[in-house]
């Protein structure tokens, strides 16, 4: 009995260990600096969640498939700096950072398309939001680029 017991306890230690490091709780990237700038865009309705100046940066891992309109390589990883839009009765200017945004291409993110996305402060503290309802339910029309809306300049 004592052996089953021990067993039992194994499997179930082995199991919450494997289903802990199949967890992937997303970061801001250490190294943003040497990101490559792909894009930028002003998203003006005020009623729009993501209202903004938007600044997209991409990782080397992404550069390659960024050229030919993916697929995205494991690892690839979109950053989006979100900017407050600044309206002085004439041309629209940035104002302070409101947010981050954040793609991960990861195959264990299956449901949305193998990308991890998120959320965060400008301080970087990890945001909660729905990935799902939040994110990937804008992104899905995009499959045909691998759910990525940037392109690059022709």
């Amino acid at each position: 009995m004592t052996k089953t017991l021990m067993k039992s306890a194994a499997l179930i230690l082995a199991t919450t260990v494997a289903a802990w490091a199949a967890v992937h709780v997303p970061a801001l990237p250490k190294d943003l600096e040497s990101f490559k700038h792909v894009g930028s865009l002003v998203i003006p309705e005020k009623a729009n969640p993501l209202f903004g100046v938007h600044h997209f940066y991409l990782n080397d891992k992404g550069m390659a498939a960024f050229g030919k309109g993916g697929p995205y390589p494991e690892g690839t990883i979109f950053v989006g700096k979100v900017y407050e839009v600044e309206d002085q009765a004439g041309p629209l200017n940035e104002g302070k950072l409101q947010f981050y945004t954040y793609m991960e291409k990861n195959k264990q993110a299956a449901d949305t398309g193998d990308w991890i996305f998120a959320a965060f402060s400008p301080e970087g503290k990890l945001l909660q939001k729905d990935a799902k309802k939040d994110c990937f339910e804008c992104h899905a029309p995009q499959k045909a680029s691998d759910y990525v809306f940037s392109k690059p300049l022709k």
